[in-house]
């Protein structure tokens, strides 16, 4: 993707390239959003760290995350949410290190959660 498009502005009068952008920033606009539904998530999960339910709704959320920022040119913000995706993986997968797993993904998400204001402001 080039650079123009990759930062959400573009002098360039090629359509394509103008489409990309639009999609980018309609994408950013709701990053806060989907954070913080992951946040609430691995909140719920915290709650009830022995509920596979709620375990796999934020591991879910944080996997979709992953996917569509990277799409989207937001690299960063994917790493954080793999990096979430994996604490609660881990958090499945070893009920003995749920609870340290799952403060690791709650921390993880305050961090991306910043990431996403500025990005989402930075892009508006």
């Amino acid at each position: 993707m080039p650079s123009q498009v990759a930062s959400g502005s573009t002098g360039n009068t090629d359509p394509l390239e103008r489409e990309l952008a639009a999609l980018r920033q309609d994408y950013a606009r709701t990053l806060v959003e989907r954070v913080s539904e992951i946040t609430a998530a691995v909140g719920s999960a915290q709650a009830s760290p022995s509920n596979q339910v709620a375990l796999s709704h934020a591991r879910n959320l944080a996997h979709r995350l992953r996917g569509s920022a990277g799409s989207y040119g937001f690299d960063e913000l994917g790493a954080y949410a793999a990096r979430i995706e994996e604490a609660l993986v881990n958090a499945g997968k070893l009920p003995a290190e749920a609870i340290p797993q799952l403060e690791t993904a709650a921390a993880l998400t305050r961090d991306a959660l910043e990431l996403a204001q500025a990005q989402q402001s930075g892009t508006a």
